[in-house]
């Protein structure tokens, strides 16, 4: 916040009156000493940054609330788009309303729609009808995971259309941290300034939260995650003031899940699996360990444990290790792509095997990126971990007006992400005047409750209360070529 030169000396005279009150003992023929003067900017300076704007004009900051587009976007809509950016930028948001009505009809894009939906309730906003503002801090500008931030954020998008719909005024800033620890880390001592965000949809991969997290907990900022499983997430519970939740499932509940469906596949005699992850991701570590853990319970044991994230990694030579050793299942771990090969490395394994072993796949291969790879490879004794899929869904009435909204059946990314919106939603109802203190305090409440995408939403600690199984599979679509996932139960040859 800048101070005008007319303004400086009632700013000075402001700050040293704040510094005599504060400091009496220490007036000097009206002075202070330099400790308390020190003292009183920095206090003065952290009261100007935490009442920071929730939205602003800069451009190339990750951060927009309309002002800036994101998304890589090369649709015929994106001059429309684009106008409505310039007009919200000015202010005019009657005029950014209808070009992104415009751009939203010509192609069912997140991005335009949750600007759409800025534009509308800044018009809307009146001392009766507060607007409310909560951030959404997804994947976009890695290339490869670009399709991860526009899943995230239909869910969020069609939460945040449902909630105006229904009367609370919603507004949502994005956030790029580009799926990168220190990225992500400017971004949340970003928002964390800006007072009027009263809470965030965020982040992708685990040891990106991970990395985060203390910011937002030194702030009392919740954050709500869609897709962070690693289970040492689940400390944050201990804390009685965490900020930390979670809509999504741990990776104990996935490795239970896997090592159960290859008990039912395999003969009665002991169960020998490669595990292949790795081991400097938050993630794939507590895969690889919950895997362990619970397959020594059902009597099993990792013959090997490969580390997937290497450059010089081979697919071929490394299943025949771990036949060598005796394996006969894998299990693959990728990354939630922070590391360059670790995914493209797990993918070479399926293609490999070509449907010889079971293999075992944690959630991060529930992508398009596996269909159009190494769908053909992956038709045969390869599941995937996934909590949930539109076909089995305990909430059908979410799923159908997914498919109005983006055309299409959605996955799991969508559904937690929009349950994290409905969460957040509910805790500001639940508040006469919301802020981010009583959020936290809404959603620590053991009675808490909300309906979401996946069925009910409750929180044991930092985590999801409810403990929903799906597996899901590969099979060829019927219309026209391609592959695609389905629940492990499906029973036709096609979809």
């Amino acid at each position: 916040m800048a101070v005008s030169p007319k303004d400086r000396p009632k700013t000075a005279q402001v700050i040293l009156q704040r510094i005599q009150r504060k400091f009496p003992w220490r007036r000097v023929a009206g002075t202070v000493t330099v400790s308390a003067i020190a003292a009183a900017l920095i206090a003065y300076t952290h009261h100007i940054r935490t009442h920071l704007p929730v939205c602003d004009s800069h451009i190339g900051d990750h951060l927009s609330c309309g002002e800036e587009i994101l998304l890589p976007d090369f649709s015929p809509a994106l001059s429309d788009k684009q106008r409505g950016v310039e007009a919200f930028t000015t202010g005019n948001y009657p005029k950014a309303k209808l070009w992104f009505t415009q751009a939203w009809t010509k192609e069912r894009d997140p991005e335009t729609l949750i600007y759409l939906n800025n534009a509308r309730v800044s018009t809307l906003q009146t001392a009766q009808s507060p607007v409310y503002t909560i951030a959404a801090i997804v994947p976009i500008s890695t290339p490869s995971r670009s399709s991860v931030g526009q899943q995230i954020l239909w869910g969020v998008a069609q939460a945040q259309d449902q909630a105006i719909q229904q009367g609370v005024n919603l507004r949502v800033v994005l956030a790029d941290d580009g799926n990168d620890p220190t990225q992500a880390q400017h971004i949340a001592n970003a928002l964390v300034q800006r007072s009027g965000v009263l809470s965030v949809v965020g982040h992708y991969a685990s040891e990106v939260t991970v990395a985060v997290l203390p910011t937002y907990q030194d702030h009392q900022l919740v954050l709500v995650s869609p897709t962070s499983v690693a289970d040492s997430l689940s400390a944050q519970s201990q804390r009685p003031d965490h900020v930390f939740f979670r809509t999504t499932w741990t990776t104990r509940l996935a490795a239970k899940m896997l090592i159960d469906h290859l008990i039912k596949q395999s003969p009665p005699s002991p169960l020998k699996v490669a595990v292949f992850y790795n081991p400097d991701s938050e993630f794939s570590l507590s895969m690889q360990q919950q895997f362990a853990q619970q397959l020594a319970v059902a009597g099993g044991q990792i013959v090997a444990d490969p580390n997937l994230s290497l450059a010089d990694f081979d697919a071929k030579s490394a299943i025949a290790r771990a036949h060598q050793q005796g394996a006969t299942a894998l299990a693959v771990f990728p990354d939630g792509h922070t590391y360059r090969y670790t995914f493209p490395n797990a993918l070479s394994l399926i293609e490999e095997n070509r449907g010889q072993d079971w293999v075992l796949g944690a959630s991060t291969l529930y992508d398009t990126e596996t269909l159009g790879q190494v769908g053909k490879a992956a038709l045969n004794r390869f599941v995937v971990s996934a909590f949930w899929h539109p076909l089995s869904s305990p909430n059908p009435k979410f799923s159908r007006a997914a498919r109005q909204y983006w055309k299409g059946d959605v996955g799991i990314r969508t559904a937690t992400s929009y349950d994290a919106v409905q969460v957040l939603v509910e805790a500001l109802n639940q508040q006469a005047h919301p802020s981010r203190v009583g959020i936290q305090q809404v959603l620590a409440n053991p009675n808490f409750k909300a309906k979401g995408a996946t069925g009910t939403i409750q929180f044991n600690g930092s985590d999801r209360r409810e403990e929903l199984n799906t597996l899901i599979k590969v099979v060829p679509k019927c219309s026209h070529s391609g592959y695609t996932f389905v629940p492990v139960d499906y029973a036709k040859a096609c979809y």
